[in-house]
C-alpha cells in the first residue's frame, strides 16, 4: 500500500495536532517546527496570562498558525509525489505512536520535574503578584503527579530551607495547589506577635523598607525585609494585623498552637511545616488552617513570571 496522503485528513490532523499532520504528509522536519512553535507561543501566552493585550496577541498567533499549518499541509498532500514510498512513521500506526510519545514526554515532564502553577492570590504579595505564573521544581519532592493523577509518592530527598517558597497541597482541600512561604521546619518553635516573628527562640532579622504601594488601589502597605540564612525576602505589613484566634479553624495538631490576643506560637510536628504569606495581614496560612504534611508538598518555587 503506497497511497497518497489525503488532502483533507491532512487539513483535519492539523486542525488538531500540527506535528501529526507534517508527519502524515512526510515532513518530519516541518513537523518538529509545527511543534516547538506553538510551545513557545503558549509559553510566552501564559506568562502574559494577566495583560489582556499580550493574551489576545498570542490567541491570535495560535490561530495564525492553526491555519498556516491547515494551508501547508493540505499543499504537501497534493503536492505528493504518486510513486515515493510513504515511511512507516506517516501512517497511522506512526502518528498513533508519535502522538503517544509525545503525551508520554510531557506528562513525564509535568509529573517529575517541573510543572506551571498560576497563583492568583494577594497572600504573597510582594513576591508574588495575583495572577503570575510560578515554575515549580518536583524532583525530589516525592508527589509526583500530572493532570489530577498521581504515578508516585516517596520521601523527600531534596534539600527545604527556611525562606523557600513551596508550593503544596492545601490540607482541607488537596485538589487545591497553594504556595507560601516556608516558615518553620519539623520540631522547630514558631511565634508570630506583634508582627514579629521568632523561630526558634531566635527573632528574625526584619528591616523596614520603602513602603509598597498597590498598583491597583493605590494603597500604601508598610514592607519589611526578612533574612533567613542567606535568603532575603520582602514582606508587607498593615496596621491591622489578623486576629488569629477568632480565625482559626480545626487542624490536626492544634493542640501544639497557643494562640492569644497578640499573635501565635506553634510547635511543629515531626514530617510537618509551617508556611505564611508574605502579605502576612492578607494570609490564610499555617496560623489559621495548621500545619503542612510533607506528603503534600508538590515542589519548590524556581521562577516567578508576573
Amino acid at each position: 500500500m503506497n497511497a497518497k496522503p489525503n488532502r483533507w485528513v491532512a487539513v483535519l490532523l492539523a486542525v488538531f495536532l500540527q506535528l501529526a499532520a507534517m508527519l502524515y504528509v512526510a515532513r518530519p522536519g516541518w513537523a518538529l517546527f509545527y511543534l516547538l512553535l506553538p510551545l513557545t507561543v503558549g509559553v510566552l501566552g501564559e506568562i502574559h496570562l494577566g495583560d489582556p493585550d499580550g493574551r489576545n496577541v498570542a490567541a491570535a498567533i495560535q490561530l495564525a498558525i492553526l491555519l498556516t499549518c491547515a494551508v501547508h499541509a493540505y499543499h504537501l498532500a497534493r503536492t505528493y509525489p504518486g510513486e515515493k514510498r510513504r515511511p512507516a512513521y506517516s501512517r497511522w500506526y506512526g502518528l498513533l505512536g508519535a502522538a503517544a510519545a509525545l503525551l508520554l514526554v510531557l506528562t513525564t515532564v509535568r509529573a517529575f520535574i517541573g510543572e506551571p502553577h498560576r497563583f492568583p492570590s494577594l497572600a504573597m504579595r510582594p513576591t508574588i503578584p495575583p495572577g503570575a505564573l510560578l515554575i515549580t521544581q518536583k524532583w525530589g519532592y516525592g508527589n509526583y503527579s500530572a493532570y489530577g493523577i498521581h504515578f508516585h509518592r516517596s520521601p523527600i530527598t531534596s534539600p527545604l530551607v527556611r525562606g523557600d517558597i513551596i508550593v503544596f497541597e492545601y490540607p482541607a482541600d488537596r485538589s487545591v495547589p497553594f504556595a507560601k512561604r516556608l516558615i518553620g521546619l519539623p520540631g522547630d518553635r514558631v511565634t508570630y506577635k506583634d508582627g514579629r516573628l521568632v523561630v526558634n527562640d531566635v527573632p528574625v532579622a526584619s528591616r523596614q523598607t520603602a513602603d509598597f504601594i498597590d498598583p491597583k488601589t493605590s494603597e500604601r502597605l508598610h514592607a519589611f525585609v526578612e533574612s533567613q540564612g542567606d535568603i532575603e525576602y520582602s514582606i508587607i505589613r498593615q496596621k491591622e494585623g489578623l486576629n488569629l484566634s477568632s480565625m482559626a479553624i480545626s487542624f490536626p495538631h492544634r493542640d501544639r498552637c497557643i494562640y492569644e490576643a497578640d499573635g501565635v506560637t506553634c510547635e511543629v510536628p515531626p514530617a510537618h511545616y509551617f508556611v505564611m504569606g508574605d502579605n502576612r495581614d492578607q494570609s490564610a496560612d499555617s496560623r489559621v488552617w495548621g500545619f503542612v504534611p510533607a506528603d503534600h508538598i508538590i515542589g519548590k518555587v524556581r521562577y516567578i513570571l508576573p
